[in-house]
């Protein structure tokens, strides 16, 4: 009964994925070589030969790889600083919250903000008489990145850190090995694949982001793809061409990260590493931490000063003249806030359900298929939100289907945010108990009455940790939904992206405190729960 059931739920998974992974997917590498009904390579010979495709890639592949570099450098160090270090809690709490702050806004909010800040008549100038950094060159980009990679990778080099020994450390001591050898033989080796893992993820990241090359006006890779397909003269099938070289880059990745997890081993009995006393290594990694987050505070004091004044920088006396109820109605405001919630709201129901049965289906069915349903599960992890985006404009306009905008891009983020909460999901059920669900079916429950019982309740973290993180997307991402909005179906992330076309950047800096406002709602709640449970 179990397996049938099962089953059931794996068929219907596979009809899910297929119709809006697989599907939007084949189509756009498909788009891109045929014309007319006949096969074609018209479209790949003309970006090969435009100077601006190379031009845009190699900028890309370049500021990806510097920017991700410098933030797993740095996040390594904030890792090192909050868990083998004696400084104050306050300011380790005070770091761990602000590493949060950047995931929980759309790149372009802090792509502006980092003009407002270092621009030509930005804060810095004013204050010091120079703007430091050139925004509208590879430095604000680079800058950008670090800010918007930040939280991903702090995170998985965190994760990291908890695998290291103590022990280890205990007998290099013994060995009279110096710091340096320390932290290069234990730490360092320690933390290879997560470091490894972690510097890919940005490079991704940074790779596909849409956001900030849009806000800093700097041409790469995604912002060609956006303007070949919805510029002045849009080029659907070249557009699917650049789509899938996007594509190939974050592919790439994944199959050196497979590579380099395959040969990770763990440790077993590992006694958790403690803090040592070491000041000068304290002040160094309390003095880099410092100018990095003090750079994150003024490109977040911008954003919350400048819808507050009459006029930056000019006049800053108080004022609330863009909060009055005709300029929200001039911007539909109150249509687009309306219009957010329900997609993020949708998509944390119907992604969090879709994962959950999907993980329940891989972790205790005995279907042959399951682990072709594991690999696709895999798949919205590595194709950029561009390439799915565009996949999915190519089934709206095939199929006019325009009039249920909201309703594909519910379908578009539930698909495009799948893996982290699969992943998720899948290893919180692997640390239940079997005999727990044995039990059940001895006392005559049916299947679904064991998932009510038994499974739900000892996923209720999961579960919410999915919802608030599906729901934080949905209200931060932009470079998926653009190709499937219209003019009266837009979220407030797209609403900026439209301001900025009219240079209404005090409007911009308003919608931005108004997204990072909800987000910290939920992101609070969320913490709030787990410190309840864990009493």
């Amino acid at each position: 009964m179990q397996n049938r059931k099962l089953n059931f739920i794996s068929s219907f998974v596979f009809i899910y994925l297929g119709l809006f992974l697989l599907i939007p997917f084949t189509l756009l590498v498909l788009y891109g070589f045929i014309e007319n009904g006949a096969f074609t390579l018209n479209n790949l010979t003309s970006i090969f030969k435009d100077k601006d495709f190379y031009d845009s890639f190699l900028k890309s592949i370049f500021l990806a790889a510097i920017s991700s570099a410098l933030t797993t450098t740095l996040a390594l160090a904030l890792v090192y600083l909050m868990r083998r270090t004696k400084v104050h809690n306050l300011y380790k709490n005070l770091l761990k919250n602000l590493v949060v702050l950047p995931m929980l806004l759309p790149s372009i909010s802090y792509g502006f903000a980092i003009i407002y800040v270092f621009g030509a008549n930005g804060l810095v100038k004013r204050l010091i008489g120079t703007p430091l950094i050139d925004v509208y060159s590879y430095q604000g980009l680079i800058l950008g990145y670090m800010i918007y990679t930040i939280g991903p990778i702090f995170m998985i080099i965190n994760n990291s850190f908890r695998y290291l020994d103590e022990n280890l450390y205990t007998v290099s001591k013994v060995l009279n090995d110096t710091k340096w050898q320390t932290f290069k033989n234990v730490t360092f080796q320690g933390m290879k694949t997560g470091l490894i893992n972690a510097f890919f993820v940005g490079f991704s990241l940074a790779f596909s982001d849409f956001g900030l090359p849009m806000a800093l006006n700097y041409d790469t890779l995604a912002k060609y793809l956006y303007k070949t397909t919805l510029g002045s003269v849009p080029q659907i099938g070249k557009g699917a061409i650049i789509g899938v070289i996007l594509l190939m880059v974050p592919l790439i990745n994944y199959l050196i990260v497979s590579y380099y997890q395959k040969k990770y081993t763990s440790l077993d009995n590992i006694q958790k590493v403690q803090p040592t006393e070491n000041k000068k290594r304290d002040f160094l990694l309390c003095g880099v931490t410092f100018i990095y987050f003090s750079i994150i505070i003024l490109v977040f004091s911008v954003i919350f000063i400048v819808p507050f004044v009459k006029n930056w920088p000019y006049d800053f006396s108080f004022s609330l003249d863009i909060w009055n109820k005709n300029t929200l109605k001039r911007i539909s405001f109150y249509r687009n806030v309306v219009t957010t919630f329900e997609v993020a709201i949708y998509t944390a129901i119907l992604g969090t359900i879709i994962t959950f049965f999907t993980a329940l289906v891989t972790t205790r069915s005995t279907n042959k298929f399951k682990k072709i349903l594991d690999t696709i599960c895999l798949m919205p992890n590595i194709i950029p939100g561009m390439s799915l985006g565009l996949g999915y404009l190519l089934i709206v306009s095939n199929y006019r289907l325009s009039k249920y905008a909201m309703i594909t891009m519910i379908l578009l983020n539930s698909v495009h945010f799948f893996t982290s909460p699969y992943l998720l999901f899948k290893n919180s059920l692997e640390k239940i108990n079997d005999n727990l669900e044995d039990i059940s079916y001895v006392l005559g429950d049916s299947y679904l009455k064991t998932v009510i019982k038994i499974i739900i309740p000892n996923l209720k973290g999961p579960f919410v940790d999915i919802m608030s993180y599906l729901f934080i997307s949905s209200f931060t991402t932009m470079s998926a939904l653009i190709f499937v909005s219209t003019y009266k179906v837009q979220t407030l992330s797209l609403s900026i992206k439209s301001l900025e076309q009219n240079n209404q950047f005090n409007l911009i800096f308003a919608l931005s405190i108004v997204i990072l406002f909800i987000n910290l709602i939920v992101n609070n709640f969320k913490n709030y729960y787990h410190k309840k449970i864990e009493k």
